[in-house]
């Protein structure tokens, strides 16, 4: 499992647990790492804590696209007054810089390709075809391709800029946002990509939670047993 799918389990999780996790994620909104900070605000946006919001609008300055993205997200879902100002601000400048770039500058972009495999995640051998793989930029602009039988899919015509995976196959657990790639002008670039089969993770968890039981019985009887024999010497 590698470590975007396990970033994925983490976000299930702390929005399963909810308001209680709101604390811990509001610090963690300020790591080094962007990923930490737009998975935080992903999942701060899904819980829909309004205490998140003061900690979330500075965000809307980061450096990284799509974090600021995934802030002014979080904050129209979240949806108090201070909340929505903070996202029509955002917006607005937004669009004061689109309206900067000149219909020349747009002519000159050179679109790219993104291509590569889609692989089963556990046996990286195996190429999963028929899966719908779908590239988003931050205005959600798309681009769509599904995978050939030996797992490869190609995607043409790519405008610059920074983009997110969204990966749906049949019998597999989709997978959105987990991955940036971003596209320079003429660039081809590569990227492979690994899903998990649904039922995966609950066969995972329990036996992981049976051999955690395994385990603390073991430690009890082994104690019990250290007991017992300390006793009898004692007699």
């Amino acid at each position: 499992m590698d470590e975007n799918e396990n970033r994925e389990d983490a976000v299930r999780i702390l929005i399963s647990i909810g308001e209680d996790a709101v604390p811990a994620l509001i610090q963690v909104l300020k790591d080094d790492d962007r990923g930490v900070r737009y998975y935080a605000a992903y999942v701060l946006g899904n819980i829909r804590s309004e205490d998140a919001v003061p900690a979330l609008i500075p965000l809307l300055q980061d450096q990284y696209e799509w974090v600021r993205v995934a802030s002014a997200q979080a904050l129209k879902k979240i949806g108090t007054p201070e909340a929505l100002k903070a996202v029509e601000e955002y917006r607005g400048k937004i669009e004061v810089t689109a309206s900067e770039i000149s219909k020349e500058e747009y002519e000159e972009k050179i679109s790219g390709i993104v291509r590569g495999k889609v692989l089963d995640a556990l046996e990286t051998e195996n190429p999963v075809p028929g899966a719908s793989v779908v590239i988003v930029d931050p205005l959600g602009n798309q681009y769509e391709a599904t995978t050939e039988t030996d797992g490869t899919y190609r995607i043409e015509e790519v405008s610059p800029g920074e983009y997110l995976f969204v990966i749906v196959a049949p019998g597999y657990v989709p997978r959105r946002g987990f991955l940036a790639v971003t596209v320079i002008s003429g660039g081809d670039h590569h990227v492979d990509l690994k899903i998990t089969r649904k039922g995966f993770f609950k066969r995972f968890s329990f036996a992981l939670a049976l051999c955690v039981v395994l385990v603390i019985a073991f430690v009890l009887n082994r104690s019990h047993y250290r007991r017992e024999k300390k006793e009898d010497r004692m007699n």
